[in-house]
């Protein structure tokens, strides 16, 4: 059997780490589905148009008038048929391109993927906050006319895709729940080897990575560590990807601003972050998946996340980890931490649960091998096999 010729389109380029998933969603799809040809748009990545398109979201009804998102929309499709033109392709896989979709005229099946939509964004994150009534009208039609342009729909939770078949009346059949995977590509150590790591207790390690502090819960998981300690919990926590709106004097919280995973000594780093630490905070405000959170979960690592979003379908409520709620605070999360650490036995159990929970279920290989079956089903294709299989990991 053929393999399938997957026309990747994104904004992004897929050969960068640091794409937002993209470079492993392209490479796992390769290693599994079929053979990859990555389509650029290129344009939206120079420097003016960039910063017009992100300030399209962000801008609050009543200042300076951006450019309109359906115009946007009109030419990004523009662009991607001239890209496309001449190729000879079986799907054209879309991640977050609702603007590509929407006006796109081509005879190619087209797959879409998003972790969410543009009703589950709006007025959720800051990003999709304060847009003008018009703003709004327009990227509701975008959504409208994307979810009706795609003959195939990924969403990695049902938080998700309940919203595509709710708001914007997809066919059921055409929509598909696949988790997201960790942005992790060499090995992982063993479980056991995890286990060792992680068996000094003298010290209980916190972590939380994320680029934006205010949605992240920045506030909350320092409040915690400091919590914690006031309970006589030897704790310290590490914070990186962002800073703290003023600085922190405070031996035992250590912020990290950025670390590359295109640079060798800072991707060792950060796995060495997720080795020694013993919990994984995710207090966030506001949260479509959490690809940290699945990374957090390969290196055994107990999540203690709130419930929003697409939270609760990463982590296992009380298995890999515990959910609460949204409005808990600082108080909540830490007296939730005292009472796992102070139960080795169910720590352990929890970090064991959160590796299979990563192997079986929070990796981009199970992602591709479920994308693909789907592709071949849309296309009408025998049930793909892989290494052997039928594809079941």
């Amino acid at each position: 059997m053929s393999p399938i010729r997957i026309a990747y389109l994104s904004t992004r380029d897929v050969s960068d780490p640091e794409s937002h998933g993209h470079h492993y969603m392209a490479k796992a799809l390769a290693r599994h589905v079929g053979q990859v040809y990555p389509i650029v748009l290129s344009e939206l990545r120079r420097p003016a148009l960039w910063r017009r398109a992100k300030r399209r979201l962000g801008r609050a009804a009543g200042s300076t008038k951006p450019v309109s998102p359906v115009a946007h929309s009109k030419s990004l499709a523009a662009k991607a048929e001239a890209l496309l033109e001449g190729g000879s392709y079986d799907v054209l896989f879309l991640p977050h391109g609702s603007h590509v979709a929407a006006h796109l005229n081509t005879g190619i099946p087209v797959v879409y993927a998003s972790d969410a939509t543009f009703r589950r964004m709006h007025e959720y994150y800051p990003g999709f906050s304060g847009l003008s009534e018009q703003r709004v009208q327009e990227e509701e039609q975008i959504a409208y006319l994307a979810t009706d342009r795609a003959q195939l729909i990924v969403h990695p939770t049902e938080w998700a895709a309940h919203s595509t078949v709710g708001d914007y009346y997809a066919e059921p059949d055409k929509v598909t729940v696949i988790p997201s995977g960790g942005n992790i590509e060499a090995a992982t150590p063993p479980l056991q080897n995890l286990m060792a790591e992680k068996s000094d207790r003298s010290v209980c390690r916190l972590l939380l990575i994320g680029n934006d502090w205010n949605r992240k819960g920045g506030a909350i998981a320092v409040k915690t560590v400091r919590t914690l300690r006031t309970m006589g919990v030897n704790a310290q926590l590490t914070i990186c990807g962002c800073r703290p709106p003023a600085p922190l004097d405070d031996p035992d919280i250590n912020i990290i601003p950025w670390l590359k995973k295109t640079n060798a000594a800072s991707l060792a780093r950060l796995h060495q972050l997720y080795v020694h630490s013993h919990f994984y905070l995710a207090p966030s405000r506001a949260e479509c998946f959490g690809l940290a959170i699945c990374e957090a979960h390969a290196f055994a690592t107990p999540v203690i996340a709130s419930h929003t979003g697409g939270i609760p379908e990463a982590v296992a409520h009380r298995k890999t980890g515990l959910i609460l709620s949204r409005d808990d605070t600082a108080t909540a999360y830490a007296e939730a931490i005292a009472a796992i650490w102070g139960d080795p036995r169910q720590h352990g159990e929890m970090m064991e649960q959160a590796r299979r929970r990563y192997e079986m279920r929070l990796n981009w290989d199970v992602w591709a091998i479920e994308v693909g079956k789907a592709m071949h089903s849309l296309l009408g294709l025998q049930p793909m096999m892989i290494n052997g299989c039928d594809g079941t990991p």
